[in-house]
């Protein structure tokens, strides 16, 4: 009896030392007791940006332009003879008529030389009665051209006769195209003879006889500044008149640097 109780005993020790760690320690591990980490990480969160403040354009002021000064024309001096003759003034030679003076405010000084309606000179040559002339003093030989402040009721009244010194009689016809819109008493500036002249440096005579009726005269303009034209009025008379209607005597002075004289007297 006492010997199978001592192999239990035995076999009970072996079986218990067969269930302890190796190292045979019978003190048990403790359990951990940590917190167990988790699988996934806790997500952090993503901070959402503010939006940036929108700036509110300030208005830049509008640049003022400086404007480019208007620069004023300079006019070019004309340089050459300028010789200015009133038609009128000639009205009181011994044989200007049937020429007679008009007055109008249109017209230069105030007056103009005409013809009477009726009247008709349009012969090979002019009639003795009627003409008017005047004297010159040209400073320069060369081109010279002679123009005439004119107007016309109708392309039945606009001509005169034109003669230089001895010369022939040329037909002075008012150049419609420069006044056509004009007829009454509108004014326009017209060449007398179809080219220019040449006269040499001295004395010069030019006289005017009637041809049409009421072919307006209203000033004369002798000069060798070919380019010139007149405007307006002209210039004031500056040739010597004696024997005219409105007698005066002046200098002739150009615009320019010429300077010059004449003198109108009848035939």
């Amino acid at each position: 009896m006492r010997k199978r109780e001592l192999l239990a005993s035995i076999a009970a020790g072996m079986t218990a030392l067969a269930g302890c760690p190796s190292g045979g320690s019978d003190t048990a591990t403790p359990a951990d007791d940590s917190t167990p980490t988790p699988d996934e990480s806790t997500p952090t969160s993503t901070p959402t940006d503010s939006p940036t403040p929108t700036s509110t354009p300030t208005d830049s002021p509008t640049p003022t332009s400086t404007p480019t000064p208007t620069s004023t024309p300079t006019s070019t001096p004309i340089t050459g003879q300028m010789l200015w003759v009133e038609a009128e003034s000639l009205a009181g030679q011994n044989n200007a008529e049937p020429f007679t003076v008009v007055e109008n405010s249109t017209a230069s000084n105030g007056e103009y030389l005409t013809t009477p309606e009726g009247m008709d000179s349009r012969t090979d040559s002019p009639p003795e009665e009627g003409r008017v002339s005047f004297e010159v003093e040209l400073e320069n030989s060369g081109e010279h051209k002679i123009m005439g402040r004119i107007s016309a009721l109708s392309g039945s009244n606009d001509s005169l006769w034109i003669r230089i010194d001895d010369r022939e009689w040329q037909q002075w016809h008012y150049d419609l195209d420069s006044f056509v819109s004009s007829f009454g008493m509108g004014w326009a500036w017209d060449n007398a003879l179809d080219n220019e002249f040449e006269a040499e440096a001295g004395t010069h005579t030019f006289t005017i006889a009637w041809r049409e009726p009421q072919a307006n005269l209203d000033k004369l303009l002798i000069t060798d500044a070919m380019d010139y034209e007149p405007e307006g009025t002209g210039g004031e008379e500056n040739v010597e008149v004696s024997g005219g209607g409105d007698s005066s005597t002046s200098t002739g002075t150009s615009t320019g640097t010429s300077t010059g004289t004449g003198t109108a007297s009848g035939e």
